[in-house]
């Protein structure tokens, strides 16, 4: 998640996003990190990646229609997620 966070930061920055054209899924594991401090991370990218599928230069591209699957073995803060 971490090389993700910074790959995709540093190509929006720079101005290169071929990397993400072909993203149609992404799957979040442990998605009961989000409400944990380590979570603003996982939240940061997810957050990135929806920006990026709203840029003109991806309507073309399988990213402009991600779709987000959320996976835990546990969810003991299923308020927080509210999927």
């Amino acid at each position: 998640m971490q090389k993700f966070d910074s790959m995709s930061r540093h190509g929006i920055k720079s101005g290169r996003l071929g990397f993400f054209c072909d993203i149609a899924l992404v799957l979040i594991d442990e998605v009961h990190l989000l409400n944990d401090p380590r979570g603003a991370a996982l939240e940061a990218v997810v957050s990135r990646i929806k920006m990026l599928s709203r840029h003109d230069n991806m309507k073309s591209f399988p990213l402009a229609n991600v779709r987000f699957i959320a996976v835990s073995a546990t969810i003991p803060n299923i308020e927080d997620i509210g999927l």
